[in-house]
């Protein structure tokens, strides 16, 4: 249908951020011979869920990362594989690459030069060459890692090694790029592909020893003396009846300088949390309804501050906070940790995948945590 003008328009409903509107148009005027002036032009539109800005957030799938220059390394006795930014970078966003390698054949011999690999650049969902001698430098040939080096030193080599690329800094997503670092290759978490991951996100795997920091001011300060505050992540966790931070606002002067958010220990089965405050009290959530699941859960906890009542809900769920109020910490902290508590020792480290994490510097209500949930689950903004 061609026409030159659309006017008068009206609707039975304001837009909404969540919402689906029909508008009603009538045509004033029309180059289309079946179509009088007068007649009337309906026009559903339909606008995503959206959130206010947080003031951090960290959305794996959508965050700059910078691959570690030491693969994980799994199985018996593997030798040292690096991974080098070649002719490419080791810097990605949304389309960074799962590099994993595997040995896949040492019937020729277990030397370099002499074993075979497979390499996959979506965490071993799929293999885009196998059957590859090992080799002291090999370039990618192709794909979105083209040109990165895989590195393969003298050594034994067997049919029950891997190696996975690690994430050693990760960039927020909220519009400000504030840091998380980790300059030691074995507690940098592996990145791994949205392809390999049963949530269809890319994710941080965290196997119980590793963690990320930021020490971005705006990022910690937020946890600083007892704030209003809304903290929303999702996770899978893939340790039972473990205690397992998540994210740990901390002070690095003395021990105990520390909240922690995460896992707890139950006896219930992997779906408990809780949160620590610098004093050690601590409040739990025990989701008892799905208690051994390893699928991916949104935890979001908020308070108003200053001694208020801490409430937490999963999935957006009922509060299930504990009763009475609580502090959440009033000394002052000057890092945030993904994947550990991190006062003037790094521990309780997470067991599990990684996806987002959304902060805000005030207590939002129900409308606002039900988008959250929405975007949480749904890896929108």
């Amino acid at each position: 249908m061609n026409r030159d003008r659309i006017g008068n328009g009206s609707s039975g409903a304001s837009p909404s951020n969540d919402a689906s509107t029909t508008v009603n148009f009538q045509a004033v005027a029309s180059l289309d011979p079946q179509m009088s002036a007068g007649s009337t032009v309906t026009v559903s539109i339909t606008a995503s869920v959206g959130i206010p800005t947080p003031d951090l957030r960290v959305q794996v799938s959508q965050a700059s990362k910078t691959l570690g220059g030491t693969m994980r390394a799994a199985g018996t006795s593997p030798p040292v594989v690096t991974l080098a930014a070649g002719t490419g970078s080791l810097t990605y966003s949304s389309n960074c690459p799962g590099i994993k390698v595997i040995i896949s054949d040492v019937s020729g011999g277990t030397a370099l030069g002499q074993a075979k690999f497979d390499i996959s650049y979506d965490s071993g969902n799929s293999w885009a060459h196998t059957g590859v001698t090992t080799t002291a430098s090999y370039s990618i040939p192709d794909g979105v890692a083209a040109g990165n080096v895989v590195g393969f030193p003298a050594g034994t080599y067997g049919v029950d090694q891997s190696w996975e690329g690690t994430a050693a800094t990760v960039r927020s997503t909220e519009g400000n790029s504030y840091t998380f670092t980790q300059a030691t290759a074995s507690i940098q978490p592996v990145f791994r592909h949205a392809s390999s991951t049963a949530d269809g996100k890319s994710a941080l795997f965290f196997a119980g020893a590793q963690y990320l920091r930021s020490t971005d001011a705006a990022v910690y300060n937020i946890f600083s003396n007892d704030p209003a505050f809304t903290l929303a992540y999702r996770v899978a966790y893939t340790a039972a009846d473990a205690l397992g931070t998540v994210c740990g606002p901390a002070n690095s002067g003395s021990s105990n300088k520390k909240r922690r958010f995460g896992q707890s220990v139950l006896g219930n089965g992997r779906q408990s949390h809780s949160w620590f405050n610098d004093a050690g009290t601590n409040a739990t959530n025990d989701s008892t309804a799905d208690n051994t699941s390893t699928s991916a859960v949104n935890v979001e906890w908020d308070s108003a501050g200053s001694n208020s009542t801490i409430q937490v809900r999963v999935n957006n769920g009922s509060n299930q906070g504990p009763a009475g109020t609580q502090n959440i910490g009033t000394l002052t902290t000057n890092r945030l940790s993904i994947g550990a508590e991190d006062d003037n020792v790094a521990g309780v480290f997470l067991s599990g995948l990684f996806y987002d994490l959304i902060l805000y510097s005030s207590q939002k209500g129900a409308s606002d945590l039900g988008n959250i949930n929405t975007a949480l689950a749904n890896g929108t903004s």
